[in-house]
Protein backbone atom coordinates (compact mmCIF):
# COMPACT_ATOMS: atom_id res chain seq x y z
CA UNK A 1 0.00 0.00 0.00
CA UNK A 2 1.37 3.74 -0.66
CA UNK A 3 2.76 4.95 2.22
CA UNK A 4 1.54 8.11 0.82
CA UNK A 5 -2.28 7.44 0.32
CA UNK A 6 -2.24 6.37 4.00
CA UNK A 7 -0.65 9.70 5.33
CA UNK A 8 -2.95 11.89 3.28
CA UNK A 9 -5.89 9.67 4.51
CA UNK A 10 -4.63 9.74 8.04
CA UNK A 11 -4.56 13.79 7.84
CA UNK A 12 -8.27 13.64 7.44
CA UNK A 13 -9.26 11.02 10.09
CA UNK A 14 -9.88 12.28 13.93
CA UNK A 15 -9.85 9.21 16.41
CA UNK A 16 -11.53 9.12 19.37
CA UNK A 17 -9.86 7.19 21.91
CA UNK A 18 -13.60 6.85 24.16
CA UNK A 19 -15.68 5.24 21.40
CA UNK A 20 -12.80 4.00 19.09
CA UNK A 21 -13.64 5.75 16.12
CA UNK A 22 -12.01 7.21 13.59
CA UNK A 23 -14.26 10.29 12.43
CA UNK A 24 -13.65 11.25 8.84
CA UNK A 25 -13.44 14.93 8.38
CA UNK A 26 -13.41 15.53 3.96
CA UNK A 27 -14.99 14.52 1.65
CA UNK A 28 -18.03 11.74 0.84
CA UNK A 29 -20.01 10.18 -1.80
CA UNK A 30 -22.69 8.23 -1.26
CA UNK A 31 -22.04 7.93 2.44
CA UNK A 32 -18.75 6.43 1.63
CA UNK A 33 -15.39 8.46 2.41
CA UNK A 34 -13.51 9.03 -0.36
CA UNK A 35 -9.84 10.72 -0.82
CA UNK A 36 -8.59 11.42 -4.28
CA UNK A 37 -4.75 10.63 -4.25
CA UNK A 38 -2.29 11.93 -7.56
CA UNK A 39 -5.73 11.97 -9.83
CA UNK A 40 -7.50 8.51 -8.85
CA UNK A 41 -10.36 8.33 -6.17
CA UNK A 42 -9.84 5.66 -3.51
CA UNK A 43 -12.48 4.35 -0.89
CA UNK A 44 -11.30 5.03 2.32
CA UNK A 45 -12.42 2.33 4.75
CA UNK A 46 -11.20 -0.05 2.05
CA UNK A 47 -7.82 1.22 1.66
CA UNK A 48 -7.46 1.36 5.83
CA UNK A 49 -8.77 -2.21 5.75
CA UNK A 50 -6.18 -3.90 3.54
CA UNK A 51 -3.63 -1.97 5.20
CA UNK A 52 -4.35 -2.40 8.66
CA UNK A 53 -6.23 -5.36 8.84
CA UNK A 54 -6.24 -7.90 5.87
CA UNK A 55 -5.87 -8.07 1.77
CA UNK A 56 -8.86 -8.60 0.27
CA UNK A 57 -9.59 -12.00 -1.51
CA UNK A 58 -11.35 -12.42 -4.56
CA UNK A 59 -15.02 -11.81 -4.57
CA UNK A 60 -14.83 -10.00 -0.74
CA UNK A 61 -15.89 -6.34 -0.41
CA UNK A 62 -15.47 -4.22 2.96
CA UNK A 63 -18.84 -4.23 4.79
CA UNK A 64 -18.77 -1.43 7.50
CA UNK A 65 -20.32 -3.13 10.94
CA UNK A 66 -20.32 0.00 12.69
CA UNK A 67 -23.36 2.40 13.10
CA UNK A 68 -21.51 5.54 12.61
CA UNK A 69 -21.22 6.44 8.64
CA UNK A 70 -18.52 8.63 9.23
CA UNK A 71 -16.11 5.96 11.26
CA UNK A 72 -13.52 4.74 9.05
CA UNK A 73 -11.97 2.49 11.25
CA UNK A 74 -10.92 -0.97 9.53
CA UNK A 75 -11.56 -2.45 12.78
CA UNK A 76 -15.00 -1.67 12.70
CA UNK A 77 -15.79 -3.57 9.44
CA UNK A 78 -15.34 -6.97 8.48
CA UNK A 79 -14.43 -8.56 4.65
CA UNK A 80 -17.15 -10.42 3.59
CA UNK A 81 -18.76 -11.86 0.11
CA UNK A 82 -21.82 -10.59 -0.88
CA UNK A 83 -23.44 -14.36 -0.27
CA UNK A 84 -21.74 -14.69 2.90
CA UNK A 85 -23.40 -11.19 4.30
CA UNK A 86 -26.97 -12.07 3.08
CA UNK A 87 -26.52 -15.52 4.35
CA UNK A 88 -26.77 -13.50 7.73
CA UNK A 89 -29.17 -11.23 6.70
CA UNK A 90 -31.36 -12.87 4.14
CA UNK A 91 -33.67 -9.88 3.57
CA UNK A 92 -30.89 -6.86 3.45
CA UNK A 93 -31.09 -4.42 0.69
CA UNK A 94 -27.50 -4.77 -0.02
CA UNK A 95 -26.95 -1.46 -2.18
CA UNK A 96 -24.00 0.55 -2.75
CA UNK A 97 -24.00 2.85 1.16
CA UNK A 98 -23.91 -0.99 2.91
CA UNK A 99 -20.55 -1.77 1.27
CA UNK A 100 -17.14 0.22 0.22
CA UNK A 101 -16.25 -1.58 -3.51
Amino acid sequence: MDVGLIEAIMKRVVKDDRSGHWIWQSQTGNTQAQIKYEGKWYQVVRVLFESEVKSLKKGEKVYRMCSNLACVNPYHCEAKTKNHLLSYFPYAKLGRGAENV
